[in-house]
């Protein structure tokens, strides 16, 4: 078997998926795996081991041809990206392609794609979450694409990640067993070499710190966090502090600094505006008693609670799809019925637990690597 692993972009989680995707390849001797990615990597992926092997190549996209795609927008970016996948899978012979976002290139991929090879993906935002957020037009351009997932010949596996429920549902709506339960992998730590960031930072030990990390935009709530703090009195901020940690994007970022300063007239609040590191996440993970996540887009998994598991940090979160459920069903915190500032507001001062670490060994990375190259 022949594996082409393609992937356009290595920011986010893309680049931690790649390095799982590396460590099944480099134990299936057997088989022959390509990794096509853009030459970005090359940059960051000195923030994990990559050990050599026989059986796994790298190839790396013409920048010129990348750059062209950049430039591109909506539908004539993923048409253009679903004929290079095609164009590699051709020229390398491959058998299967692995893709990391799947649903972003339908149904261009359908049309381009050589007959015989097989293609595998994963998808995030699950429909059945969405049908009384979206408008009727794309609810139904949405069921039309899952239709075409679950019939198109090219279509191996497509996988719904951290969503069993849905998962069995899709294959039961559309007669198909195409659609597999995805682990969301849960990040490998080692607890014995974390440090307590607390003193490095200036936070008093008798704070109790609230984190909000990852990419930080308006759909995850960031900016309903700070209009939470600004309405809130001084003395009811006493021995809290608040830290945001990730890329603030720049659609949001007038906005984020602008409530920021009236914030920290009230509370200690750190800012770090910037790509950070596994490492300093695992520290502040470590650090800290309460992870923010007051996620607006809920049809879909974060890996934020795998974080969340792994340091067994209680979440404050949606109470509405696929995450409320996932916090009410591994008992990880406290799941809000509105997510607005008021109601983050009132969860500032409540006695909030993690009551269960289930979630990490159902996610275990192990898992997601077998249901991926299976």
């Amino acid at each position: 078997m022949r594996v082409l692993i393609f992937d356009e972009n290595i920011s986010g989680h893309h680049l931690e998926y790649l390095h799982h995707y590396y460590q099944g390849a480099i134990e299936r001797v057997d088989d022959e795996f390509i990794f096509c990615l853009e030459d970005g990597f090359l940059k960051h992926k000195d923030k994990y081991s990559w050990p050599k092997a026989e059986n796994v190549s790298f190839v790396f996209m013409d920048d010129s041809e990348m750059s062209k795609i950049r430039n591109l927008k909506g539908w004539k970016q993923r048409c253009r990206i679903s004929k290079l996948i095609a164009l590699k899978a051709k020229e390398f012979s491959a058998n299967r392609v692995i893709l990391t976002h799947l649903i972003y290139l339908l149904p261009f991929l359908m049309f381009f794609m050589p007959k015989g090879i097989m293609v595998r993906g994963i998808v995030y935002r699950i429909y059945l979450h969405t049908r009384s957020k979206v408008s009727k037009f794309r609810y139904a351009a949405d069921v039309f694409l899952y239709w075409l997932m679950a019939h198109c010949r090219i279509m191996e596996k497509v996988f719904i990640l951290n969503d069993q429920k849905s998962a069995d549902k899709l294959n039961k709506i559309y007669h198909t067993n195409k659609f597999v339960f995805l682990a969301d992998p849960v990040p490998n730590v080692d607890k014995e070499v974390l440090i307590n960031l607390r003193s490095q930072y200036g936070i008093p030990v008798e704070n109790k710190v609230f984190f909000h990390f990852g990419g930080l935009t308006y759909r995850k709530g960031t900016i309903e966090i700070l209009k939470a703090i600004n309405m809130s009195k001084k003395e009811d901020l006493d021995r809290l502090t608040f830290v945001f940690a990730g890329r603030i994007y720049d659609d949001m970022k007038d906005d984020f600094y602008e409530l920021l300063k009236i914030a920290q007239t009230k509370v200690q609040i750190l800012v770090f505006d910037t790509f950070c590191t596994y490492e300093f996440l695992y520290n502040m993970c470590f650090s800290i008693d309460v992870i923010l996540m007051p996620y607006r887009q809920t049809e879909m998994s974060s890996g934020v609670l795998g974080y969340a598991s792994v340091f067994e940090k209680p979440v404050i979160g949606p109470k509405d799809g696929l995450i409320g459920s996932l916090i009410s069903d591994y008992r990880m915190g406290c799941a809000m019925e509105n997510v607005d500032a008021v109601s983050i507001k009132n969860t500032f001062g409540l006695e909030v637990t993690c009551d269960s670490n289930d979630y990490m060994y159902k996610n275990d990375v192990g898992c997601f690597i077998n249901t991926i190259l299976s």
